[in-house]
């Protein structure tokens, strides 16, 4: 049965409610027991991991000079493991559930990702299994105790009855009372749901089965309904290791279905009833423990998130022992602050362009954003508390899509959007620190750019003709028809109109090839887009977002020396374009560059992903230099009024293309537009 838009919100809530009452390690010794499973069970993923890696490398001949996974802890828990001594070694991360990451290396070669993905889905599996008989098992015994002994492992232990041990009781029974008590007498809790929400619920403050914990936890697997049709449920039972304990194991959620990425949870499913013992929600609601995050191989997160962790420079994964109380620490991998920093930036733009379902948590992820930025490094030495804030401010900066602090506090947009958006839930939270402008600039940007009215200034869609004859001209001056009509809009020194020529120039180059073969150029822009979309005759282009970007371009070489030969006059004519605000002064066009190595029938080929940027970090040329053969093109066009014909990429080129933009460029705004150009790619086909 389907969830109307009230019964999800109202699950979701009673999840987050009842995950915090399993979590929240001064509630009860049973908690902190938990607490203390749950952090060996992520000590025993984050070793064994290591040990995975090491066995792939050695059963498939790599060399360790690549690595091939990342593991790290992320959301409140870590953030709190950071910022506050006692949620690490008092209350083992925080009062929510662990939420943690794996990266798999998207740039080794698929056989190899393909065969890690199988092998760590095994892996979370058998553990996840682990630590729900060592709850289950050590609740029966009666471990949580007030000074209680680390659990080792999973342990033998003898058929005894719940009644053997004083702290033997029902994990139902025992949460079962604090949250109906709880729940009932919180005030909050109850007016936070709309009235609308409160109806779906029926009489919450009657009977005592409103939050009733399933008895029987199972192992559930939901699998993606874009790929075979349906999301499944096999419900495979978990049995506890002990007969007759009323303690159930918690349960494993195998979850599919979310676009990016795979879902794979630890913890209680939960059914919310009615006075009459009826359930009111159709779906579970999940009491979580741990989550674990993986994404999926042909994705854009995949890309982006190893390219931030593992590439970037600007975040760094520590070991640091975690533990509750008196038990014995475990080691985590804790990334640094500025992995949240770029995480509530994320999820701020995700806010402000109303992507995100999240609208409750604003002011949550704006103070986190404003603490980070405060942050005063203790005994700081150096230069190192202005390094960070720099390398903060420049993250900012890069998210925001502006060249330096001074233009991103220079907004003259009025804050009362802003003010409007994160007072909807506390309006006497209005931060008003010297750093925090920052946040509210960027707030706003997101807000102003994120999504373009249709008047708004061109270009905003396929289906403005301005555009199309303002694209034409910037990004293929050589043709006739519109450089005289837009002149006066774009001057003919314009960085973007001497960059097409620059590559129309330099995609001439044979150097390196045989005489049969000269390199190809092939337009992968926005109409070129546009024409291949059409020509499937079922996707409608009308209402699809443009970048923004001049020039998007693939140069097809022949073999590895012609393509350096042509990079090589790329790097050099960007240092002689001039533009018209320079007054002669060469423009400063600067260079992104991402080397890669491409596996196909072929072979192992290197090429090169490139990001153009003028003087004010704005990106006006992204360009591909591919080895590859003349049937990349696809064949030759005559693009919306041109005169002369252009070689359009193929789908998939175009395709690969944006996925690599948008895994590479840090602008929120800009991002999201090149992510939906690629849906509607991958709408068609898979790249």
């Amino acid at each position: 049965m389907k969830e109307t838009d009230a019964q999800r919100n109202a699950r979701r809530k009673i999840a987050s409610w009842v995950t915090n009452k399993l979590n929240d390690t001064q509630n009860s010794a049973e908690a902190r027991f938990m607490r203390d499973c749950v952090l060996r069970a992520l000590g025993r993923i984050n070793t064994n991991l290591t040990a995975l890696e090491g066995s792939v490398r050695t059963s498939m001949m790599l060399k360790t000079t690549e690595p091939l996974v990342c593991f790290y802890m992320k959301g409140g828990n870590a953030y709190k493991c950071i910022m506050d001594n006692n949620a690490r070694t008092r209350d083992g991360g925080g009062d929510s559930d662990w939420d943690t990451q794996i990266l798999i290396n998207p740039w080794a070669p698929e056989p190899v990702r393909k065969k890690l993905y199988a092998e760590i889905e095994e892996l979370v599996l058998d553990e996840f299994k682990t630590c729900a008989n060592e709850i289950a098992t050590g609740l029966h015994q009666g471990k949580a105790t007030a000074t209680p002994a680390p659990l080792p492992g999973a342990v033998a232990v003898p058929v005894v009855g719940p009644d053997d041990f004083a702290a033997a009781r029902d994990l139902n029974a025992i949460y079962q009372t604090a949250i109906d008590a709880e729940y009932l007498a919180d005030a909050v809790a109850r007016t936070e749901f709309k009235p609308a929400i409160r109806a779906t619920l029926g009489n919450i403050s009657a009977g005592n089965n409103m939050i009733k914990m399933d008895g029987e936890q199972t192992i559930r697997r939901i699998y993606d309904n874009e790929v075979i049709g349906l999301s499944f449920n096999d419900r495979m039972p978990l049995v506890a290791p002990i007969d007759n304990a009323l303690t159930p194991c918690p349960g494993l959620l195998f979850n599919e279905s979310i676009k990016p990425f795979s879902l794979y949870r630890l913890g209680y499913t939960f059914h919310v009833m009615d006075h009459a013992n009826e359930r009111v929600l159709p779906k579970v609601a999940l009491g979580e423990l741990i989550d674990v995050t993986i994404p999926k191989i042909h994705t854009v997160e995949a890309v982006e998130v190893w390219e931030d962790m593992m590439v970037s420079g600007h975040i760094t994964i520590a070991q640091i022992p975690v533990n509750v109380g008196t038990y014995a620490p475990v080691n985590l991998p804790l990334p640094s602050m500025q992995y949240h920093l770029a995480e509530m930036m994320l999820m701020l733009g995700e806010i402000s362009d109303g992507s995100s379902h999240h609208m409750d948590k604003t002011h949550k992820r704006t103070r986190r954003m404003h603490d980070i930025l405060e942050y005063t490094i203790p005994g700081a030495v150096g230069n190192q508390q202005n390094d960070f804030d720099a390398l903060n401010t420049r993250m900012l900066c890069a998210a925001a899509g502006v060249a330096n602090e001074t233009e991103l506090k220079s907004s003259t947009a009025s804050t009362q959007q802003f003010t409007q958006l994160v007072n909807v839930r506390d309006p006497a939270r209005n931060f008003t620190g010297g750093s925090n402008l920052r946040v509210k600039n960027f707030m706003i940007n997101q807000m102003e750019n994120a999504i373009v009215p249709e008047v708004g200034p061109i270009p905003v869609t396929f289906s403005h003709e301005a555009f199309n004859e303002y694209y034409v001209t910037k990004s293929l001056p050589s043709s006739k028809g519109y450089a005289k009509k837009l002149v006066l809009i774009i001057p003919k020194n314009d960085p973007s109109v001497s960059l097409s020529k620059l590559i129309l120039t330099i995609s001439n180059i044979k150097y390196g090839t045989t005489k049969n073969w000269e390199p190809t150029l092939l337009e992968s822009g926005e109409l070129g887009l546009k024409e291949r979309l059409e020509s499937s005759n079922i996707i409608s282009t009308n209402n699809i977002a443009t970048t923004g970007i001049d020039c998007w371009k693939i140069i097809v070489c022949e073999n590895d020396i012609n393509l350096n030969a042509i990079f090589s006059e790329l790097s050099k004519g960007l240092l002689k374009i001039k533009d018209n605000l320079t007054r002669g002064i060469p423009a400063a066009l600067s260079m992104k560059v991402k080397d890669y190595v491409r596996y196909d029938h072929r072979g192992i080929l290197r090429e090169k992903f490139i990001i153009i940027q003028d003087r004010g970090s704005n990106i006006i040329g992204v360009v591909n230099l591919v080895i590859g053969d003349q049937a990349r093109s696809g064949g030759t066009f005559s693009m919306l009024g041109t005169q002369d014909a252009h070689k359009l990429a193929t789908l998939v080129d175009i395709g690969r293309q944006r996925k690599f933009a948008a895994s590479l460029i840090h602008d929120y705004t800009l991002k999201t537009k090149v992510s939906k150009q690629l849906e509607t790619i991958q709408s068609l086909i898979d790249c």
